[in-house]
């Protein structure tokens, strides 16, 4: 949830991950993968609805944004994809007003999901005890995930995907570095993220005793987050640059 005190009426807004909001008197829409049919799908509908936005597809690891240009700059799930990270927060840290925001919802667990022991341990511990109605996958109706194998090795990653949380770790210490934090939340992910692929479909809401597994095991989650034996792979964050007169608040 967004604090009203973060906006003040005509923010205009540029977001790096598809977050649209129409409260703003201007957004720019920043996509680094998208057709151009999509793009004049998303801007004619936009236009019916009589709002001010800008697409364009580009890549964040290398472009350039005007300073003192936008009051928000939102980014959901794009800042762990990019190899130039500490360039493109300078520039989105450069591209805000004085009184600007940057909000983000993003991956901060291990880079290119070397998850950890720990992590791997806890996932299968809890597939273990797990009754077998929820461990069929959804995509092979006629298996079931039994146990967690664990990352994928740096080649095999590498070659699926180069940019998959190339710099996930940095993304937090790099925003305390470069810009003032005023709001930060781990939300987890650490077991349920890879625990729950290809089986959560087998939880049906409403159900009290599936409702009532996942609320456990998100319990479980937290407890380990909050006791500093696991790490948050996720959070939300809002930071503000940092003025000539301020020094990051970390």
């Amino acid at each position: 949830m967004l604090r009203p005190e973060f906006f003040h009426s005509g923010a205009v807004a540029v977001s790096l991950s598809g977050i649209c909001w129409d409260s703003f008197h201007k957004l720019a829409w920043w996509d680094w993968i998208s057709s151009l049919a999509q793009l004049v799908w998303r801007s004619s509908e936009q236009q019916k609805a009589g709002l001010s936005i800008e697409y364009r597809v580009a890549d964040l690891n290398v472009f350039e944004l005007e300073r003192d240009s936008f009051d928000v700059v939102f980014a959901s799930g794009a800042l762990h994809h990019i190899h130039e990270l500490e360039r493109l927060l300078l520039q989105v840290r450069d591209c805000l007003s004085t009184n600007g925001f940057l909000i983000a919802s993003e991956y901060v667990g291990p880079n290119q999901l070397q998850w950890t022991d720990s992590q791997v341990r806890a996932i299968n511990d809890i597939l273990e005890l797990l009754p077998s109605r929820y461990k069929r996958r959804i995509s092979a109706s006629t298996e079931f995930k039994l146990s967690f194998l664990g990352p994928s090795s740096i080649e095999e990653m590498n070659r699926a995907d180069p940019t998959e949380a190339v710099h996930s770790e940095d993304i937090v210490p790099l925003v305390r570095n470069i810009f003032r934090m005023v709001e930060f939340k781990p939300i987890g992910g650490t077991i349920l993220h890879m625990m729950l692929q290809d089986i959560i479909g087998n939880f049906q809401p409403g159900n009290d005793a599936d409702d009532c597994i996942l609320r456990l095991i998100c319990q479980l989650e937290w407890n380990l987050i909050s006791s500093g034996q696991l790490g948050s792979d996720f959070a939300y964050f809002v930071a503000r640059p940092v003025t000539d007169r301020e020094a990051p608040l970390k």
